[in-house]
């Protein structure tokens, strides 16, 4: 999603759910209490409902209700957007059943999608164990992996293929997990290549976003033994792909309550003219589009920035789930356009998404958040298009899709390789286009800035 529950690693969810409320925020903000420390919060009996707004005043209500000023303890998975487009809340028991009522009452169509949230979770855990061979100790691309697995496999990437694959380490976590570049690319054309970023895991409970990103890292390496025309991905472009941006999330996700997340921290500030306190955030701390205190207040985010502000790329995507969108900025409010977005960004969208649908006969929507969606500040493609004016600039929402009869972010594992396969063909779309405009543009060779060079000599290259 743009932007979910609970804030950033600095800050512990502890505001959604009567378990959580042991701190008060500000004392949240000056203790920085540790993830690890967290009880393990069960979801029994919590519902996934399943709104419909048919009418302005439904849609006018459910607003009222995301937007803080709820007597109910509510997750929205889906927040409310428009008249008509689905709305998924997660419900606490003891509010369950005064919550329906009150949507009875007014006449708003609903269905509970899940009963007993924590029987959907403990179901998904049970399959992924029925049907996957592999133990928990082993990694598979197929699978969900921990962090630390993740971790190992990008070593052991990087050790088989030495000659294609870099580790560079832009920083560390609030906990002190390493904050792991995997880039590719050859020795082909150095000094004149054109890069791709692609980072996956901003938010914890987005498990298919890390699988697809290392699925990308993994038909990168196998391209280069394959024709020509896919090696040509590697000879013409550096990639720089962060499978898990937000890794204290990440882990606590697989060890705590499962659905809980750390929101990884507001990218941007008003002084920087790119939307952080517009529609679409809040500045209440316990609040899931709260837009932080400052731009790039945690380790993490100014980690990636400072990267990518030494090494712009040309296109920036960000994968997230769910509802099978792609998504243009700007997502700050509706209707706000960059100057490209009909000669450029969509249309090499609309390319990117018919060849997606090739593959699967999967459908995405196109557009901006804000239009297909809800308005939401302070989103990282909207920082990379209006701050690094990068000319392709993507946030990708996963499978499923939000009209599908799903359990959203408990998607089985099974969906990861066709979600992987088909949104790799996509990415190819984008790279092939860059490629294409890096041929037709002057053959003299733009030389590498003092800044980068210097920057990239500084990272720690990983051993």
């Amino acid at each position: 999603m743009l932007s979910t529950w609970v804030l950033s690693t600095l800050l512990t969810v502890v505001c959604a759910f009567d378990v959580f409320t042991a701190h008060e925020p500000s004392q949240l903000f000056n203790s920085h209490p540790t993830l690890s420390d967290e009880k393990r919060q069960s979801f029994r009996n919590f519902k996934l409902i399943r709104i419909t707004p048919r009418k302005w005043q439904h849609l006018e209500y459910l607003r009222h209700l995301y937007e803080g000023s709820s007597p109910y303890q509510l997750d929205f998975w889906q927040p409310p957007s428009h008249v008509g487009a689905l709305v998924d809340v997660v419900v606490s028991p003891q509010d369950a059943r005064i919550f329906v009522d009150d949507l009875k009452t007014k006449r708003i169509k609903f269905i509970v999608a899940i009963n007993d949230l924590q029987q959907a979770i403990d179901g998904e855990r049970s399959g992924k164990q029925k049907n996957n061979s592999l133990s928990d100790e082993m990694f598979h691309f197929n699978k969900y992996n921990r962090f630390d697995l993740i971790e190992e496999q990008m070593r052991k990437m990087r050790d088989e293929n030495p000659k294609i694959v870099t580790l560079i380490e832009i920083g560390k976590s609030y906990e002190n997990r390493s904050l792991t570049i995997v880039k590719l690319g050859t020795k082909r054309n150095v000094g004149n290549k054109d890069a791709i970023w692609i980072d996956g895991g901003i938010h914890a409970r987005e498990w298919i976003a890390p699988a697809v990103a290392l699925n990308i890292i993994n038909e990168l390496i196998a391209s280069n033994h394959n024709d020509s025309t896919s090696k040509n991905l590697l000879d013409s472009i550096d990639w720089y792909i962060l499978p898990v941006m937000n890794p204290d999330g990440y882990e606590h996700s697989h060890t705590k309550a499962e659905t809980v997340e750390i929101i990884f921290e507001a990218w941007m500030s008003p002084s920087e003219n790119t939307f952080i306190a517009a529609s679409g955030s809040s500045a209440d701390p316990c609040h899931e589009t709260y837009h932080g205190t400052r731009s790039f207040s945690e380790p993490e985010s100014k980690a990636v920035k400072e990267f990518l502000e030494l090494n712009p790329p040309k296109a920036f995507i960000t994968l997230h789930s769910y509802s099978q969108m792609w998504l243009i900025p700007y997502g700050h409010r509706r209707k706000s356009y960059p100057n490209d977005y009909s000669s450029a960004l969509k249309p090499l969208a609309n390319r990117a998404m018919r060849a997606l649908r090739t593959v699967h006969g999967t459908k995405y929507s196109i557009g901006t958040g804000a239009d297909l969606m809800y308005e939401a500040s302070g989103s990282s493609q909207d920082w990379a298009k209006g701050k690094l004016h990068v000319p392709y600039a993507y946030l990708i929402e996963l499978r499923p899709e939000s009209a599908t009869f799903a359990n959203g972010f408990l998607l089985p594992e099974h969906e990861i390789k066709p979600t992987s396969e088909e949104i790799w063909v996509a990415i190819k779309v984008i790279a092939e286009e860059i490629i294409a405009q890096s041929m037709r543009r002057s053959t003299s060779v733009e030389p590498i800035t003092e800044s980068r060079e210097f920057y990239l000599e500084s990272v720690m290259l990983i051993s």
